[in-house]
């Protein structure tokens, strides 16, 4: 499993891997886990497992929709930035 690295707190700068998700079951395990372990307080739950693991949730360059129908107006590493450091400037991170 690799997961991607989102933003570096020192300079706020985004590096965009390949982010894969954990197999279904095992991310099952880890909601059984959070939930024994802080209760109701759990983070991660079954139904945000299911929803994580929907087959929706995918980035596919042969599903983009044609440049005529759709551009982004914002580049991903940009947005994220944007993201973060509103999320930071809000104090919600």
């Amino acid at each position: 499993m690799r997961m991607a690295s989102i933003f570096s707190p020192s300079d706020e700068t985004l590096s965009l891997d390949l982010l894969v998700l954990p197999d279904v079951s095992l991310l099952s395990l880890a909601a059984t886990l959070d939930r024994r372990f802080r209760g109701a307080r759990a983070k991660l739950t079954h139904d945000r497992v299911a929803y994580l693991c929907h087959p929706d949730w995918t980035i596919d360059p042969a599903r983009r929709p044609p440049p005529a129908l759709w551009t982004p107006a914002v580049p991903t590493p940009q947005g994220l930035a944007d993201t973060v450091r509103w999320y930071r400037a809000n104090a919600l991170l």
